[in-house]
């Protein structure tokens, strides 16, 4: 294995020049064909709802401070079991397996923010409003109150969130174009060849005597 310089590993990119071409165009034409043809689209669907402790018209500082105090209850009453198989049974689904619900703070304030995921755009808006409307009843049922407010319905969504088509093909250019470089610095240090005057010092460490020029023969 011999040590390269700068001018070494220019020469050894310019000699694989067709390996560094083809490599990142194979693996963007996979990863072009994966993002199109074979990754199923997913569609993510929001609906925010504004919590706060209190059933009345004035709504006070205390309340304010206890509605931001119950937002991680009022995040597992979102997830519970009981709000997650009643909005299945309302839109009449088996279940929401094939659904990811994420229910988190904005900004740790008291907007709770109910996204979901799923491959039916419709479907999955249609499960992140009934979420809503089933999480605001069962807050009804346990805290006796009506202190859930919606601020937005979740739409439908008319853009995938993934596959990232186009960040996918970038990626897969940039990890073909690495993979290519370094195979090909890769082989030519494994190669053992001696194949100037320079490598045998370096691996004999033994100054060269003499060189041999190469006479071409001239054409009569």
């Amino acid at each position: 294995m011999r040590n390269l310089t700068l001018k070494d590993i220019i020469a050894i990119l310019r000699n694989r020049i067709v390996l560094i071409i083809i490599l990142p165009i194979v693996t963007m034409t996979v990863a072009a064909y994966l993002s199109f043809n074979v990754i199923v689209p997913t569609y993510v669907a929001q609906t925010s709802l504004y919590v706060l402790n209190t059933s009345n018209e004035q709504i006070s500082s205390s309340d304010l401070t206890a509605g931001l105090q119950l937002i991680e209850d009022y995040r597992e009453i979102a997830k519970s079991n009981s709000v997650v198989s009643g909005t299945a049974r309302k839109l009449e689904l088996p279940d929401l397996k094939g659904y990811d619900i994420d229910v988190s703070s904005v900004n740790d304030s008291r907007v709770l923010r109910i996204s979901v995921t799923g491959t039916d755009p419709t479907m999955t808006a249609n499960v992140a409003n009934e979420l809503a409307a089933q999480f605001t009843e069962r807050v009804m049922e346990i805290l006796k109150v009506d202190n859930v407010s919606v601020i937005d319905s979740a739409d439908t969504p008319t853009i995938p969130f993934a596959p990232k088509k186009a960040q996918n093909i970038l990626i897969a250019g940039l990890v073909g174009l690495v993979t290519a470089i370094a195979v090909s610095i890769a082989i030519d240090m494994l190669n053992t060849t001696v194949r100037t005057s320079d490598d045998i010092e370096e691996q004999l460490k033994l100054p060269v005597l003499a060189r041999i020029p190469k006479i071409e023969e001239k054409k009569s």
